[in-house]
């Protein structure tokens, strides 16, 4: 529950003959409950609905009322779609922060972008904490702000092209988000600023991640019009089909 996101009281895979998880819990959408549920192929489903029925009930006994069932899935609707996150993934210089800052002109949303705040916090830039400290010491400041961007909700979250490298920033996005992957063709990733991808081999580096990034996403959007087209795509299959 948050703030405190992350922790499983039991894994369903110690129950043979477990048919279905319901976790009370609203906040985060998917805990790691669900998460395992989920990865194991179980039915699940969190606390949501339960919360929306409970106050229906409430008002139509205190205001002497009845209301429609279907107000109940609009309200669910709704409130699904204000509280979960739109996590870009994908390729350095694939287009992600682009795409992030015309969703956030789009939707009203505060746009977050990892990478900048590990600038922020480390007081270098990415560059810099590589040839400090090396990548290790990068992945576990990218973790961290995973972990706690990734428990908020309504954001706009844009990744570094590394945070699949390491398969537990999955669970942290994905608790309270949905995660779009942002391709786009080799020949036209920007390099510039980006340690790993400046001097690199590029189709190698795809190569190694691609089955990473199919892996962390939900969805996937060829970046191949202009940032504002981009963005509505993405707004718009996220309003269409949010859970």
């Amino acid at each position: 529950m948050y703030p405190n996101t992350g922790e499983m009281p039991a894994d369903p895979k110690a129950f043979p003959a477990c048919v279905g998880v319901l976790d009370l819990v609203y906040n985060p959408r998917r805990t790691a409950l669900l998460l395992r549920a989920e990865e194991l192929g179980i039915p699940c489903a969190d606390g949501l609905s339960m919360l929306v029925a409970q106050a229906k009930a409430a008002e139509e006994l205190f205001f002497d009322r009845e209301i429609d069932e279907r107000e109940n899935e609009r309200i669910i609707k709704l409130l699904r779609r204000s509280m979960q996150n739109i996590v870009l993934i994908g390729m350095p210089g694939s287009g992600k922060t682009t795409i992030g800052a015309a969703l956030g002109r789009l939707t009203g949303r505060r746009v977050v972008d990892l990478d900048e705040q590990i600038i922020r916090i480390a007081d270098k830039s990415i560059a810099e904490i590589f040839a400090a400290s090396g990548e290790e010491v990068f992945r576990a400041l990218e973790r961290e702000q995973a972990l706690f961007w990734g428990r908020e909700s309504g954001l706009i979250l844009v990744t570094g092209g590394g945070i699949v490298k390491d398969k537990r920033n999955y669970p942290a996005l994905r608790q309270n988000g949905r995660i779009y992957l942002v391709e786009r063709a080799l020949d036209q990733l920007a390099r510039i600023g980006r340690p790993l991808s400046a001097g690199a081999d590029l189709e190698r580096m795809q190569r190694e991640r691609a089955p990473l990034y199919v892996a962390f996403r939900n969805a996937s959007l060829v970046n191949n019009a202009t940032p504002e087209e981009a963005a509505e795509r993405i707004w718009n299959e996220f309003c269409d089909r949010v859970d």
